[in-house]
């Protein structure tokens, strides 16, 4: 059966009431050097926490995030979820969010579209041995959709992981936009893509 995910796309310089965030929220966007990526990162975190609590049912503010263990140091600071609730994932590049909310384990990452041109040192810490790509980023944020979906994060190597992997699929995104959704299961997706 076809998992369902659908992803919201917020604009982080867009005006979104920040007022749901928790104390950890703020006291970490209170550490950004730039007033501008601190106002970005409140923004992502306020829209997971809207888009969460609709979803659970709940007020955002209410929502208590837990933590898995990461695969490096075992500490809890590893992929995000909540003890009653549906999977999701979120990803932040630049001005832009994308939250992917779904009844599996999910990972979503987005991308701003740039040329990285032959980038052979980016080549040679993506690519799988054998794998090749002529487009780097899509390469990336296929890879990394899937690490987060996985729990690993970046504590794996991305050449260990390959972009054709039928977990993965791209999203079709408007504008500056390149981004991947990933499941941990090997099945075909129906994705729903929505502005916030």
């Amino acid at each position: 059966m076809p998992h369902d995910a659908r992803v919201w796309i917020v604009d982080c310089d867009a005006p979104i009431d920040t007022g749901s965030l928790d104390a950890g929220e703020r006291r970490r966007a209170a550490r950004f050097a730039s007033a501008r990526d601190a106002r970005r990162y409140a923004a992502a975190h306020a829209g997971l926490r809207d888009v969460l609590g609709e979803a659970a049912g709940v007020a955002g503010g209410g929502l208590e995030f837990l933590r898995a263990p990461c695969f490096s140091c075992g500490e809890r600071h590893g992929k995000p979820s909540l003890a009653d609730g549906p999977h999701f994932s979120l990803s932040r590049s630049g001005r832009w969010a994308a939250i992917a909310v779904a009844d599996e384990p999910v990972g979503v990452d987005i991308e701003r579209a740039q040329e990285l041109g032959a980038a052979p040192s980016l080549a040679d810490t993506l690519l799988a041995e054998g794998e090749a790509s002529s487009d780097l980023l899509r390469t990336w944020v296929r890879k990394e959709a899937l690490l987060k979906a996985t729990g690993e994060g970046l504590t794996r190597p991305m050449t260990t992981v390959r972009a054709d992997d039928e977990r993965i699929v791209d999203l079709a995104l408007d504008g500056p936009l390149v981004g991947a959704l990933a499941f941990t299961v090997a099945s075909p997706a129906s994705t729903r893509v929505r502005n916030r």
